[in-house]
């Protein structure tokens, strides 16, 4: 979720420079308080084990400490780990848990978890992470595609109306105008002589310089005088990453009158060509993104 990325870079500090949490290739996944202690090899030194709260994204695992009075954010970040050339396994030694081996670097991280079952959600989750970047082009979590392909969008599905006539003994054209920010509006076809409830199942894209404060804004309009006949906003920091979330939204500046909306965040999407429609999968686009990074609960 857009917010959840957000609300981990507020809480946050010491980040290493150049680390984007919120890039839309990068998608958060789940978080949890565990133990961990690092093993470096090279050097035969072990660590006692500690309490970190893990931040487990795509591509990586942020791991950090809580932090002192003097510093105002919540956490400090301690370590980050790549998932690229790493392995997992699970561990049973004193106590449940999983082994992270970063395989450059010669370094091993254990984490402790509180019972075998979580131990096993977190690995599962990890191993299905791993298969997907196995699959990827990119080498490092640095590596990333051009600045104007990690620009964030918004795919929307504009599918039906509901009551959107003002009056039951009147037609109109009715077409729909969205808009976000300053970008240019785009418009949707009109629907001729139209009464009670249009249909259109046509696809746009638009930019979205930022999700977490910017609204999605719609107006539905006659299209022989342009009366604006309702409107509304829609926020979009609720929206996750490639799932595309349907449902009707209300024309808050009319007393009736509804839109059937589908709407999916991300930052592939290839602009509709001729009225075509629009191929919202991420997987073909799998060097940077998961697929869909479900819920889970913290451990």
């Amino acid at each position: 979720c857009i917010r959840d990325r957000f609300s981990i870079l507020k809480r946050v500090s010491g980040l290493p420079n150049g680390l984007n949490l919120i890039a839309p290739h990068r998608a958060f996944v789940r978080e949890g308080n565990l133990d961990m202690k690092q093993i470096d090899s090279t050097k035969n030194k072990k660590q006692k084990s500690a309490p970190f709260i893990i931040f487990l994204f795509s591509d990586l695992l942020l791991v950090c400490r809580k932090g002192n009075w003097k510093i105002q954010k919540r956490y400090v970040c301690d370590v980050v780990i790549s998932l690229h050339e790493t392995e997992i396994k699970s561990i049973s030694e004193d106590r449940p848990g999983f082994r992270v081996v970063v395989g450059k670097k010669n370094l091993a991280y254990t984490f402790y978890t509180v019972d075998e079952q979580s131990r096993d959600e977190w690995v599962q989750e990890i191993l299905r992470l791993l298969k997907v970047l196995q699959k990827s082009a990119a080498t490092s979590i640095e590596d990333a595609p051009k600045d104007e392909d990690l620009q964030t969008k918004i795919q929307i599905r504009l599918i039906a109306g509901r009551d959107v006539i003002p009056c039951i003994y009147s037609m109109a054209n009715v077409y729909v105008e969205f808009s976000i920010g300053s970008h240019p509006p785009v418009r949707s076809s009109v629907k001729m002589q139209c009464r009670f409830n249009p249909e259109w199942d046509e696809i746009f894209i638009l930019q979205v310089d930022n999700p977490l404060h910017q609204l999605l804004n719609l107006k539905v309009k006659d299209g022989k005088s342009t009366t604006l006949l309702g409107s509304t906003e829609i926020s979009l920091c609720n929206l996750y990453d490639y799932v595309e979330k349907v449902r009707w939204y209300k024309l808050e500046s009319s007393d009736r009158g509804e839109l059937l909306l589908g709407l999916t965040v991300g930052p592939y999407f290839n602009p509709p060509a001729n009225g075509e429609k629009t191929d919202a999968d991420p997987a073909k686009h799998v060097d940077y993104c998961v697929k869909i990074c479900p819920r889970t609960p913290v451990s």
